[in-house]
């Protein structure tokens, strides 16, 4: 299988010339802790870099095109969020006992791609090799795609574990749901996680798996029912990551919508999605 490594922090820094092209990085949504008492405060941390958990770069607040969170089966709209250290931060009062799931969605960009990063990006990013077949093969070798990113993450409040707030979808063009509580996970621990785009499962799509500090690791593949198995060798805090990519003549429906005035012509279209987790010591 392909590795992901901090190969696509070099990437980015040979573009970060051209259009904002640091938010081809990772882009997660990060909980300063991952328990908190009923009324209790938390503060998200929603940052894009080549090396989880740091924050590297803040989003802009006008980038956000939705966002939201659940608790005990409860929605509630999310704080306006406002750029400080590297992150764009919101901040919330946990009302009462559950598991929390938070949620952001960023408006689409536009980037351009140099014909001799092409390969790295879609090896990275775990994309079908018929990607690069074909551009290999096109007259014009211009790489121009428009991206969205799509971030979520969950935090236990108080004692209530039961809470399956976790197992609801988001709605997010792209998403990732945990088909178990996030919240209990320990070292060594498997978890079953469902790629969703527009809410279809999808199939073939890479997931890949990053431990804090610690870089990408090997991608896994979704089933047929868009299912895949990832796991946590070791406790800490996790990304757990996917990149949906076409061609922009066949991605059809995208469920979400694009800035006023967006008139760039591209030639793919993709979606990104994170969860970030918490994964505890296992006891001995």
């Amino acid at each position: 299988m392909p590795i992901r490594t901090h190969r696509l922090v070099a990437i980015v820094a040979a573009l970060v010339a051209s259009a904002g092209v640091l938010d081809a990085h990772d882009t997660w949504l990060l909980a300063n802790h991952g328990f908190v008492p009923v009324g209790g405060r938390v503060t998200f941390d929603m940052s894009s870099g080549g090396h989880f958990p740091r924050n590297e770069l803040a989003i802009v607040p006008v980038r956000v095109a939705s966002s939201g969170w659940r608790l005990a089966g409860a929605s509630h709209p999310l704080a306006a969020g406002r750029a400080a250290n590297g992150s764009l931060q919101f901040r919330e009062i946990m009302p009462s006992a559950g598991i929390a799931m938070v949620w952001v969605s960023l408006h689409p960009k536009v980037l351009t791609l140099k014909p001799a990063l092409v390969k790295e990006y879609t090896d990275e990013i775990g994309a079908a090799p018929e990607f690069y077949a074909a551009w290999q093969k096109a007259t014009d070798k211009t790489w121009r795609e428009r991206y969205s990113k799509h971030a979520k993450s969950f935090l236990r409040v108080g004692s209530n574990a039961a809470d399956s707030t976790w197992a609801m979808h988001t709605g997010q063009p792209l998403e990732l749901v945990p088909l178990r509580n996030p919240t209990v996970l320990a070292a060594g621990d498997t978890l079953t996680v469902l790629a969703l785009r527009c809410g279809v499962p999808l199939a073939n799509v890479a997931i890949g798996v990053e431990a804090a500090g610690a870089g990408h690791g090997a991608l896994v593949k979704t089933d047929a029912a868009g299912k895949a198995r990832v796991v946590f060798p070791q406790r800490g805090r996790w990304l757990v990551s996917t990149t949906y990519l076409n061609n922009a003549n066949r991605v059809g429906a995208l469920c979400e919508k694009s800035l006023p005035g967006d008139t760039v012509t591209v030639g793919y279209v993709s979606q990104f999605a994170t969860m970030t987790l918490d994964v505890a010591q296992r006891a001995r």
